[in-house]
Formats: structure tokens, C-alpha cells, sequence
């Protein structure tokens, strides 16, 4: 065996023996240390961890027991390959030895080869230990790798594997020209599937999408698993948008067929975002946020949708309002605007619709629908209409006061604003802090038909409380929604609008025309009064009166207009004497 590069220390207080195997060793190639009694050694071993120690039994002040104790006492000393020479061949000091923790035993007087045979043997062993060890330890490490660069379940790669092969794919471009797609994907409805499926079904749910998304790609196409139901592929072999597209639509197709898994059969919605390098960006982590961000975008009926700045513009610009309409409450920028209605039999202002609108101190009046959708998505609505609530109280207070006939005021209530709890109670709070509690009549509240069928019977419930303050009850926007008349006799309402996109254009078009005489038939036999919103030309004020519709509001009269403008809109109004619908209208509009 070679012994170069072999540190051995001998441990011998004999002097002659000492010298004559630190001599034969020397001969070997090994490196000799070496030390007169159990002490010194000790310290030498501690200080150099040789790859063996040669250590005489017999020694004065610490003997080869007590050296061999304090080495194996020690994690860094205690596994140092240990032979014994002595003169004593008794088979108890062996056992005593062994029991230590030595390796071998040399027996005094100890030819060349006897020594030499007992090192190399237990260096031999040794190293098959340590190659055992790297062994283990390298086939541990590999494991180890696995778990925590592949999924368990399905195999694929995770995130941690996705930059370097994004970094190899960027670098194997041939052109500038070449895009890499990233693309993600969020599988809808896995987690529920999985729920009524057993451990050996989910397993093969798993399985079945990443065969489904592998059979679509090249060799050169990467796919990951980012999250337990969201994957992300590196498109590497398309190289333009339109070749990525379709890529990205062989993939839907694949992954929207059915799956059977045993007896349970279902279908898997999936939403994809697409960003490219280099136009999106040129980094993994922007690349991959923006492809995230398109997933959140997209709507089940397209599918994928490509980033686009615009829609990150339009993204933070919403992120803005919504911080902004919380501003809009503290600081009071919400105002009513009033849209007047016109009785089609008197040609009187008989009321209006108070509408929302936001006061920006930098943008100026934003539109309804610049922030009514986020204001119902965030849940603001239920305090933006309070204050609406609080704002046409304290406008009919003062209205009154100043001796203008009564109107009626209609407040849109948003399905969150109609679901709240003791809803009947807050508006009877109002009234009664306003001191209107005696004139409830003056109230009118607007709710869309698809909030009212979405629980009937908890609609009539929370309709009735509402009756009994003496409030009137609108169905809005009727038409556009499930337009089932059954609940006309079912729901305690006492008016229907009736939607603009069916008063447009009455005059030529017979459907139109059609639906609205129906309608307005129908709701008078049950004893219903219809208002027809968004009367825009004389045209289809005159075909609204001749049908005996109850009440008209559009342009036509007034667009929405604040409290003050209003206000004098109604004195002009009442002052103008019309007798009847064919001479209300003043001669700038005529």
C-alpha cells in the first residue's frame, strides 16, 4: 500500500523502538511524529489528527488506556485509526483495549512486516469506510437535490431550477429578433377537485396535467411548477408573438379536454399570462411577474391574455382610487348630482334620482364609472351611500324650508348596501335625525332585479321592512337582467324602470317599441307606475306619453345636475305653466 502523504504518530517510551519505526516509516514515504509518553502524544494527536497512531500500553504517567480514552473522548480525535504495541499478549489487556475503542494489536518484539502489514490493513479499511461514507453521503446529497429542486408528486422541476435555464435559454438565442415566452398558468378549481378525490386519485389527477402540458412541448421547452396549482413553462422553440400564441392555444386545447380519474369525471379551467423577453422585460423575476399579472387579467372566456403595460398602467391607476376613495370619504369629495323625472300625464317635475359623483381636488369630477366598480369591489359603496342617504335628507330638509313642492327622490341602494344588516333601522335613523320620520314618502329606493332574485324570499323580507317606513321600492334597470315577471307579483315593489337601451330609438325599432308597451301594460294591470330612463329626443318623449308611461327622465329634460343648479331647475320649471306633456318642453330644447 502507498503510505506517501501519511501522517503517523508513534507513541513510545523507548527510545530505540521509537526511532527504529519512525525510521521504517520514514523509508514507507509516511510523515512520523513523535512522542516519549502518553502526555506529549496526546497533545500531538490533538493538535494534528494523524491519519494512525502507533501507541505503546506501558508507559509512566499516562499509559495507552488513558491516551486512547481522551482521544475517544473528543468528536475531532475519536474516530483516528488506533493500534496498540506492547510486550503483553494476554487476551484480557486485548479485550481491555478493544473495549476502548482500539483498533489492532502489535505484539513486542514486532518484525517489519508485522507493522507494516497492521497499518496498511487498517488504512485499507479506512479508506473503504471513507469511500463508503462519500458514497452515502454524495447519493444524500443527490436526494436531497431532488427534494428540493423537483415536486414529489409530479416530478417537475420547482422554481428553484427556473434560472438557470432561463439563463441557458437566453444565451442559446441566435438573434435579437428571438423571443422566450414565459408562460404562466393557474389551474381553477384543482384544489376543490382534489378534495373529493383519495390519495392515489390526486396522484393521478397530478400526473395526468403534466403529461397533458409535456405532450405540447419541444425538447427544448421547460416547464416548472411554481406553486401546487400554478405551473410556468419557458417557450423556447416559438420565437415570434403570433408563434407563441399558438403554442399557447395548443396548450389550452390539451388542458381543457376532459379528465376521468377512476369514476369521477370532470373539466379543469386554466387562465395562462404570457410575457416575452426582451420586449416585457429582461429580467426572470419582471418576466415573471408580468406574466403572472396577464394571468389576473384574463377572463375564462379568453383564456391567455399577452402583458401590456397599458393594463399595468390601468392596474396601479385602480390601486390609486381605491387609496383615493377612502381619502373621498374622509374628506367629503363625494357629491349628489339630482336628475329630474317628468310626470308623462302633467308634464310636472314629480321627483328625481340622486346620483353620486366624485369631487377630485386635482382630477375634478370623475364619472360614476371611473370608480362606482371599485368602490362596490373594495366594499366602499355601503359608506359612500350612506352618505348619499345623509346628503338627500339634509337636501329635502332644505328644500322644504324653502317652500318647493315635495319630490320624491330616488337613491340607488347596491346589492352590498341591500344585504347590510338592519338596513331598515339606518335609514329610519336618518329620517328621524333629519326630522322626517313624517314624511318617509319622499324616499324612494332603487334596487337592480338581479340583486332581487338572488333570494327572493330574503328580498321580500328586507323590501316589506323597508315598506312599513313608508318608502317607495323601485326595481331598476329592468329588462337587462332575468326580466321574470313573476316576481312583479311576488316582490312588494311599487315602481319599475324601465332600461334606456329599450327607450332608445322607440320610433324605429318595433322590438323595442314592443317590449316598453308590454311592459308598461303589464305593470299598470298591477297597479305598478313605470318610469322610462334615458329619454333623449322628443321623438320618444311623445311615443313614451302616448303608451302612458307614468314618468320620463333623460337628457331631453336635464342631465344630472348638483343640488343648487337643481334646485333652480325646478322654480324655472314650475314657473313655466305647462299644461300637459306636448307643451312642457321649454322652446331652446323644442
Amino acid at each position: 500500500m502507498d503510505m506517501t502523504n501519511i501522517i503517523i504518530l508513534v507513541i513510545e517510551d523507548d527510545e530505540s523502538i521509537r526511532e527504529n519505526i519512525a525510521e521504517m516509516l520514514t523509508d514507507e514515504g509516511c510523515t512520523v511524529l513523535v512522542a516519549e509518553n502518553g502526555i506529549s502524544g496526546l497533545k500531538i494527536a490533538q493538535e494534528n489528527h494523524p491519519n494512525l497512531i502507533l501507541c505503546d500500553i506501558m508507559m509512566p504517567q499516562l499509559d495507552g488506556y488513558g491516551v486512547l480514552t481522551a482521544l475517544r473522548e473528543k468528536p475531532d480525535t475519536e474516530i483516528i485509526p488506533f493500534i496498540f504495541l506492547t510486550a503483553r499478549a494476554d487476551r484480557t489487556d486485548q479485550r481491555t483495549g478493544m473495549k476502548l475503542g482500539a483498533d489492532d494489536y502489535v505484539t513486542k518484539p514486532f518484525s517489519r512486516a508485522d507493522l507494516l502489514e497492521a497499518i496498511s490493513i487498517r488504512l485499507a479499511k479506512v479508506n473503504s469506510q471513507e469511500q463508503y461514507i462519500d458514497s452515502k453521503v454524495a447519493w444524500e446529497r443527490k436526494k436531497l437535490e431532488e427534494i428540493y429542486h423537483y415536486d414529489p408528486d409530479s416530478g417537475l422541476p420547482n422554481r428553484f431550477l427556473l434560472r438557470q435555464k432561463f439563463n441557458e435559454t437566453v444565451a442559446s438565442r441566435h438573434s435579437l429578433e428571438e423571443l422566450v415566452g414565459i408562460l404562466s398558468l393557474q389551474i381553477l378549481q384543482l384544489r376543490q377537485v382534489e378534495m373529493v378525490l383519495n390519495p392515489q386519485e390526486r396522484q393521478e389527477l397530478i400526473l395526468e396535467l403534466t403529461r397533458r402540458l409535456r405532450s405540447q412541448l419541444g425538447e427544448e421547452d421547460a416547464l416548472f411548477l411554481m406553486d401546487h396549482d400554478r405551473y410556468l413553462i419557458i417557450a423556447t422553440i416559438p420565437k415570434t408573438r403570433a408563434e407563441i400564441q399558438s403554442f399557447v392555444e395548443l396548450i389550452h386545447g390539451v388542458m381543457v379536454k376532459p379528465i376521468q380519474i377512476g369514476t369521477f369525471r370532470t373539466r379543469l379551467s386554466m387562465l395562462m399570462g404570457i410575457s416575452c423577453f426582451p420586449e416585457d422585460d429582461t429580467c426572470l423575476e419582471g418576466l415573471v411577474e408580468k406574466a403572472d399579472f396577464a394571468a389576473s387579467r384574463v377572463s375564462q372566456e379568453i383564456a391567455y391574455e399577452f402583458y401590456s403595460s397599458h393594463q399595468r398602467e390601468q392596474n396601479l391607476e385602480q390601486l390609486v382610487l381605491e387609496d383615493e376613495l377612502i381619502q373621498a370619504l374622509e374628506e367629503s369629495w363625494f357629491r349628489v348630482f339630482y336628475q329630474p323625472k317628468i310626470d308623462g300625464n302633467t308634464g310636472a317635475i314629480v321627483g328625481a334620482e340622486a346620483l353620486v359623483r366624485c369631487q377630485h381636488p386635482q382630477k375634478g369630477l370623475l364619472p360614476p364609472a371611473k370608480f362606482i366598480p371599485i368602490a362596490e369591489a373594495t366594499g366602499l359603496i355601503v359608506p359612500i351611500g350612506l352618505q348619499v342617504l345623509e346628503q338627500v335628507c339634509q337636501d329635502q330638509k332644505q328644500w322644504n324650508n324653502l317652500g318647493l313642492s315635495p319630490l320624491k327622490i330616488a337613491v340607488n341602494l347596491s346589492p352590498l348596501q341591500f344585504r347590510q344588516a338592519n338596513l331598515d333601522q339606518t335609514i329610519a335613523n336618518l329620517l328621524s335625525t333629519h326630522g322626517l320620520m313624517l314624511l318617509p314618502n319622499f324616499l324612494e329606493l332603487e334596487i337592480t332585479e338581479s340583486c332581487l332574485i338572488a333570494n327572493v324570499p330574503r328580498a321580500c323580507e328586507i323590501l316589506t321592512s323597508l315598506a312599513n317606513l313608508g318608502i317607495t321600492l323601485a326595481i331598476d334597470d329592468f329588462g337587462t337582467g332575468y326580466s321574470s315577471l313573476e316576481y312583479l307579483q311576488v316582490l312588494p315593489v311599487n315602481v319599475v324602470k324601465i332600461d334606456q337601451c329599450f327607450v332608445r330609438g322607440l320610433d324605429t325599432n318595433p322590438k323595442n317599441a314592443s317590449i316598453v308597451k308590454s311592459v308598461i301594460q303589464l305593470c299598470h294591470e298591477l297597479n305598478l307606475q313605470v318610469v322610462a330612463e334615458g329619454v333623449e329626443t322628443v321623438t320618444e318623449a311623445r311615443f313614451l306619453q302616448n303608451l302612458g308611461c307614468d314618468q320620463l327622465q333623460g337628457y331631453l329634460f336635464s342631465r344630472p345636475v348638483p343640488e343648487s343648479e337643481f334646485y333652480q331647475f325646478c322654480l324655472d320649471w314650475t314657473a313655466s305653466e305647462v299644461p300637459e306633456l306636448s307643451n312642457l318642453l321649454p322652446d331652446f330644447i323644442v
